[in-house]
């Protein structure tokens, strides 16, 4: 099983391949290799297009992997020319690996052999994935570069994904490619040791109604007393004077403690019980600001309400992260405005956090700019990659990784933790439409199943707005348990 190796010690893993493209080819070993195996290993240059892998000191042995992606030609790079060639050829998984790779069967070949047939004579392994390049274009987003598909938000539609159109898309292939390498690796060195991973849900929720009426700031709370006050219909007396204000200014305050804590359900409450109820550390993203008042919601991260419910969430062992608004991921200026508000208003109930984490608002998610500006604006992860019309691995993979970009042609610092399912995406009609019964829990409970089967992290969002019905909190409670 993923995760499971006996051995002596630390040896390092030598890797011979050609050196175009060194950036590319040391992050996407490094995510393989490092990361996710945590094996030291070193690049040797070689003339030969294609990997050769080996064990220093152990001499004899070795594993070999087609080089496609990363070796084509400059004219080609970032261009249609380079994407896999459709439909995908697939690979028969042999049943020695089929539990190691968490699949039962042939996988797709993304980039490798045309005719993919591997061999193991015991000494020599030779396997028909390009396991590098494969990763590197799942996990740097390579075709969202290329192509220019695109919906009513900017986002990248997942039917014009090789994963949709190719039919793998509920499947982490980025996971069972380094499953299946890693059962190569085992067969031939078997004291090797990889670090172990476990299976996590991780429910998240984006704060985007936490209540059932408008919140006002302090200002626009006095600019409605004073046109109260001195308007046409202005107050006879001081007396009346007094009643009007209060009409205005009580409700305002009463507002501070009428959450969805106490209201709807008490929505709140119910999620805070769930996550304690199965052990859980959830996430919630706060909108920090508006940049298109049809579609931002209408808080102020500021307001006093809004910092006693971040307070609860914290005192209750939760973390609190940033939703950027709808037009603010190609703006480095409304992210970073943004993102001070939230700390400001974290600040100012003494909370703190080692790391702080974004996930966009309608996952709008602009491809050449977003990472990119998250990187800039100083977040530490990003939530938001997942497809907002169709559930499953938009990266191929259930694990966080370090985001890749291609204009410095550099990893970044800003982490991707992908989200694997969105409420939505199930239950809307524009999306899936599978509502809330037996299909929409078959679809969530599958691709979690998946997650667990590599040992990975079912990240699930699940709106604070979605839960007003019955049938919404049945849903999301089945899911969590399953």
């Amino acid at each position: 099983m993923p995760g499971m190796a006996s051995g002596r010690g630390r040896q390092v893993i030598i890797v011979e391949c050609p050196v175009n493209r060194p950036s590319a080819r040391r992050y996407a070993l490094d995510l393989i290799l490092k990361e996710r195996l945590g094996l030291k290993w070193k690049w040797r240059p070689s003339t030969r297009r294609a990997y050769r892998i080996s064990v220093a000191g152990v001499p004899g042995r070795s594993l070999r992997l087609p080089d496609r992606l990363l070796s084509v030609s400059d004219q080609d790079w970032l261009q249609p020319a380079s994407l896999p060639r459709t439909p995908l050829a697939r690979w028969q998984v042999p049943p020695v690996d089929q539990a190691w790779a968490g699949t039962d069967g042939a996988v797709p070949v993304i980039y490798g052999k045309h005719s993919p047939v591997g061999s193991d004579d015991g000494l020599k392994v030779s396997l028909p994935l390009d396991v590098p390049g494969s990763v590197f274009f799942m996990c740097s987003r390579y075709e969202e570069w290329v192509l220019p598909d695109r919906d009513e938000h900017g986002r990248f539609p997942s039917h014009a994904s090789v994963a949709g159109r190719c039919g793998f898309l509920t499947e982490p292939i980025v996971d069972h490619y380094i499953e299946l390498l890693w059962a190569a690796m085992h067969r031939l060195w078997p004291h090797l040791r990889r670090r172990e991973t476990s299976f996590r849900t991780m429910l998240s929720h984006d704060v985007d109604r936490p209540y059932l009426e408008p919140l006002k700031s302090l200002k626009d709370v006095a600019t409605d007393v004073h046109a109260a006050l001195r308007g046409e219909n202005r107050p006879a007396t001081r007396e009346e004077a007094w009643l009007a204000g209060r009409e205005i200014v009580d409700p305002h305050f009463a507002l501070r403690r009428r959450t969805l804590l106490t209201e709807n359900g008490s929505a709140f409450r119910w999620l805070l019980d769930l996550a304690a109820r199965h052990g859980l550390r959830s996430a919630f993203y706060f909108l920090g600001g508006v940049t298109d008042p049809q579609r931002d919601a209408s808080y102020a991260v500021g307001h006093p309400a809004l910092r006693g419910l971040m307070v609860l969430l914290r005192r209750e062992g939760h973390e609190i992260g940033l939703h950027p608004s709808y037009a603010s991921g190609t703006d480095i200026t409304a992210i970073r405005r943004e993102f001070r508000a939230l700390r400001r208003a974290c600040a100012f109930e003494r909370i703190w956090q080692a790391k702080w984490g974004a996930r966009m608002h309608y996952l709008r998610w602009i491809p050449k700019e977003t990472a990119r500006t998250l990187d800039k604006a100083g977040l530490d992860y990003d939530a938001t990659l997942t497809y907002a019309d169709h559930i499953g691995f938009r990266c191929g993979t259930c694990h966080e990784f370090p985001g890749f970009d291609h204009v410095t042609g550099k990893p970044m610092r800003l982490r991707l933790r992908p989200l694997i399912a969105m409420d939505v995406s199930v239950t809307s009609r524009i999306y899936m439409n599978l509502g809330f019964g037996e299909a929409a829990f078959t679809a969530l409970r599958d691709v979690k199943e998946a997650c667990r089967a590599v040992n990975g992290n079912f990240t699930l969002l699940w709106h604070d707005n979605r839960l007003a019905t019955e049938e919404e909190r049945h849903l999301l409670a089945e899911v969590v348990s399953a």
